[in-house]
C-alpha cells in the first residue's frame, strides 16, 4: 500500500506492506511486515529535501531493524524524482550506516 499528500508544500509518503518469505533453513515461510513513512520538500530549483523512517520485521532485502534517512532530491519532471543521502541501521543485525540512491516514479492521478 502506498499513500501520498501534500501538506503545504511538503510531501508525505506512507508505505506499508506485507512479507511472506522463504525461510533459509527449510521449506517453510515467515510472515512480517515493512513500513515507511517519509516527508520531502522541493524547491524551485527542483531540488528538495527527504527524510524518511523505515523498518521492517523480518529479514527480506536489509536485516530487521529501524533505518532513518535523509537526503537531497532532484526532481527530473512531474513524475521522475531522483533520491540519494545516508540511511543509518538502528537494530542488532542493521547495517550502521549505508550510502543509498534511488527513483521515485509516479504512475497514474487517480484525482
Amino acid at each position: 500500500m502506498l499513500i501520498n499528500d501534500k501538506l503545504g508544500d511538503f510531501d508525505l509518503s506512507v508505505n506499508a506492506a506485507y512479507l511472506n518469505v522463504g525461510r533459509k533453513d527449510s521449506g517453510r515461510r515467515a510472515d512480517g511486515g515493512l513500513f515507511a513513512i517519509a516527508l520531502s520538500h522541493t524547491f524551485e530549483n527542483h531540488f528538495g529535501l527527504v527524510g524518511e523512517l523505515a523498518g521492517q520485521s523480518l529479514e527480506f532485502t536489509l536485516p530487521r531493524g529501524v533505518y532513518p534517512f535523509g537526503g537531497v532530491t532532484y526532481q527530473v519532471n512531474r513524475r521522475l524524482r531522483l533520491d540519494a543521502g545516508l540511511r543509518f541501521g538502528i537494530g542488532a543485525e542493521a547495517p550502521r550506516v549505508s550510502v543509498v540512491a534511488w527513483f521515485v516514479f509516479g504512475i497514474a492521478d487517480l484525482y
